[in-house]
């Protein structure tokens, strides 16, 4: 029976948001996981809870070790940075049992469902994970610091999206995802948008189809403003259910009584 032997946390400091975690067998096989964001507190988590939970079980029992991770977190439902690190510890698990199995993933997830599927390019950059708070600070999405870069898909997709396009489909890759929108979140906290701010971010669209017409599909993601709901959010929303919606309803209801003492209740079906 294999057993879990070591489990190791690996950094870059270049690209510090990042960090993999690589999971041991006796026999001397290892798995790999991923994950970004938070890397201390994912890091401390996955050394200091999740490793002692998982040191000396047999990692082909994949189901029962997710179990046991998630009831690290009984009393405190996992959020967060522990989810990261649940996730990375869990593609790690995955990667190791197919490994000792001589199997690939899609057979341990229950097989094949389709003999191909499409890939999509997430146009990143080289600043994805990158120690540098100031990428991110006033102009999120929007600028990264090798832009003379080849696969500086980022910096392309903001300047030059048709050629970007083109190039991909070169590749063979025929779709593309971009977040054009992104810039312009941190004028208003994502609560808005100007239609200016509208037609430049429309901009990246319009050049991926004037190079490439409708060969490449494209997926959009909208920022609006971080993960975090704003005061303004929740006073409109305890205004709307404890105001608004209550008043409505006795109105309604009103009216309703109303018709009846004029109209009369009509007699059965």
């Amino acid at each position: 029976m294999s057993k879990i032997s070591k489990i190791e946390t690996i950094r870059n400091p270049n690209y510090a948001k990042i960090i993999w975690v690589v999971i041991h067998d006796e026999s001397g096989e290892f798995g790999i996981g991923e994950t970004s964001w938070g890397p201390d507190t994912v890091e401390a988590n996955i050394l200091k809870e999740i490793a002692h939970e998982l040191m000396g079980q047999n990692p082909m029992q994949l189901d029962k070790l997710w179990q046991d991770i998630c009831k690290l977190g009984i009393t405190v439902r996992p959020a967060g940075a522990e989810v990261r690190a649940m996730s990375a510890v869990d593609m790690a698990l995955h990667d190791l049992v197919g490994k000792l199995t001589n199997q690939p993933l899609y057979q341990l997830l229950g097989g094949l469902y389709r003999d191909k599927i499409k890939i999509y390019n997430t146009c990143a950059g080289y600043s994805y994970g990158v120690n540098r708070p100031d990428i991110y600070r006033d102009k999120p999405g929007h600028v990264d610091h090798r832009p003379d870069q080849e696969f500086e898909d980022q910096q392309a997709f903001m300047t030059d999206a048709g050629t970007l396009a083109k190039s991909l489909l070169k590749e063979g890759v025929s779709a593309m995802k971009i977040w054009p929108f992104d810039q312009f979140a941190g004028k208003t906290g994502g609560e808005f948008i100007s239609s200016e701010d509208i037609d430049k971010g429309v901009e990246p669209f319009q050049k991926i189809r004037d190079a490439v017409g409708r060969k490449m599909d494209f997926m959009v993601e909208l920022l609006r403003g971080g993960e975090s709901v704003g005061q303004s959010t929740l006073t409109r929303f305890y205004s709307l259910h404890t105001f608004v919606l209550p008043w409505s309803l006795a109105v309604f209801m009103l009216m309703h009584f109303l018709m009846i003492r004029k109209q009369g209740i009509s007699g059965p079906l």
